[in-house]
């Protein structure tokens, strides 16, 4: 079949200076490709394009639309145009699939009467894709037999077949396409995913409902994609986008020694866990060319961090931030500031540790009831009006002791406790380069650029 994958504009479009190739939508569209289908990308959001704007191609028999699948970058606004790209395709006779969290869990919200939509796909989309595309009868008889998707039957009924129980095997990707898209669109770090899913479970985070199991795809397939990237499109900085790239440790000690006998030279960072920091194998991924590593924090108060289950503590924090950081990573650490529960007290505890272990970045987020997770289960509700954007500006939520005024104040004494350490305070995307310049601290209330300051 002949398919057009579309990465919908985000509202408004993902500043420039922080754009990553959609490495979710490449991988997507690499094994599609891979299986003997025709693929064209559609990146709306690195052309600039609006429903509006877009000239849709006639031929494609098939539009799959990606929104807020691994990479969640993309606000709720997006889903009215989500709509709009949908119909657009509809009108030239192409059916119309979308896949991500609301594909998976607002099925019946989406597939409303007139819905341009002809079928949602849950969770991973490879294998319903692949037998989806493998007919074209898209008949109710036929659709009922492919789990993990949900469509609207002649009958105007809204159907979800059961859940696919195998989880997809990643070695089966091939390499993701870079041809597909236009390199120059996007920053200058490029990307990979090596696994899916986390082994914890924590009671904010959508990952592990997600994606399932973690699975990590083999150390020769890792090493053999950082050494083509290298290789072929010379690159200097690869960042693994992981969910916690970290979670199997004998696996990035295997990586890490991989790239070491092959004698590639490459600055490499990642997102992991402290819950599985291990001195001996970061010492090995420094060696390595590891050079940047995020940390999900979430707290300084022990007390909150169990709560949310994340399986470490004060005292781990301070050992792993600072062993990074001596052994010359360049350190991020993210923090939600109203958990559930947390109070002035616990508040205190997340800024004096900000302040003892001296991040070399730090992100500072609001609480979001993530469709999947655990809080969005216990808390959200009308699961349709549940702000599922991670980089709000505000809260969108607040289930912690202290209101938005008081937290506002509390958020501008840490601020300025910061500055008086040197770090630079960014609010908005666009201020990351002007701003940063030679100064190697920053403190961020927006997402941040990758690749800043990465030194081998």
């Amino acid at each position: 079949m002949k398919v057009l994958i579309i990465n919908p504009p985000n509202t408004p479009f993902t500043p420039k200076s922080i754009l990553i190739e959609p490495i979710d939508v490449l991988t997507l569209a690499s094994y599609v490709k891979h299986k003997g289908h025709k693929v064209r990308i559609l990146d709306m959001d690195a052309k600039r394009l609006r429903p509006e704007n877009i000239q849709m191609e006639e031929g494609f028999d098939v539009a799959v639309i990606i929104y807020d699948y691994h990479i969640p970058l993309h606000t709720d606004a997006v889903i009215d145009e989500v709509f709009q790209i949908a119909q657009k395709a509809k009108n030239f006779g192409a059916k119309v699939f979308l896949g991500g969290k609301a594909a998976t869990h607002l099925q019946e919200k989406i597939l409303i009467a007139n819905s341009p939509f002809d079928v949602l796909v849950a969770n991973e989309m490879e294998p319903a894709l692949m037998e989806l595309l493998g007919s074209e009868d898209f008949s109710d008889v036929r659709l009922e037999k492919i789990t993990g998707i949900a469509f609207k039957s002649s009958e105007n009924k809204v159907v979800i077949t059961p859940q696919r129980s195998e989880k997809f095997d990643l070695n089966l990707l091939p390499i993701p396409d870079r041809n597909l898209v236009d390199l120059h669109d996007y920053i200058d770090v490029r990307t990979i995913l090596s696994s899916r899913g986390c082994k914890q479970r924590c009671a904010f985070c959508h990952v592990s409902d997600f994606w399932g199991i973690w699975r990590g795809r083999t150390v020769k397939s890792v090493v053999d994609e950082i050494e083509y990237l290298v290789q072929k499109f010379h690159a200097e900085k690869i960042l693994f986008l992981d969910d916690n790239a970290i979670a199997d440790k004998n696996r990035m000690l295997a990586i890490s020694e991989e790239i070491l006998k092959r004698d590639i030279k490459v600055t490499l960072g990642c997102l992991g866990s402290i819950s599985f920091f291990d001195e001996a194998i970061f010492a090995k991924m420094y060696t390595a060319g590891f050079r940047w590593i995020h940390f999900g924090v979430e707290s300084g108060d022990d007390t909150l961090l169990r709560n949310i289950h994340k399986n470490i503590t004060r005292e781990k924090i301070v050992s792993a931030v600072k062993f990074a950081k001596n052994i010359g990573f360049r350190v991020r650490t993210s923090w939600i500031l109203n958990l559930p529960a947390s109070d002035f007290s616990s508040f205190d505890k997340s800024a004096e540790l900000m302040l003892e272990t001296e991040p070399d970045e730090i992100r500072l987020h609001y609480l979001v009831l993530r469709l999947g997770s655990e809080y969005s289960r216990q808390f959200s509700g009308d699961m349709q009006n549940t702000n599922q954007y991670i980089h709000g500006s505000s809260p969108s939520v607040n289930l912690s002791e202290l209101d938005n005024q008081e937290l506002d104040k509390k958020i501008n004494e840490l601020l300025r406790k910061l500055e008086e350490r040197g770090y630079t305070v960014l609010r908005q995307p666009d201020e990351i380069l002007p701003k940063i310049g030679k100064n190697e601290k920053f403190v961020s209330l927006c997402p941040l650029r990758y690749g800043l300051n990465w030194k081998i």
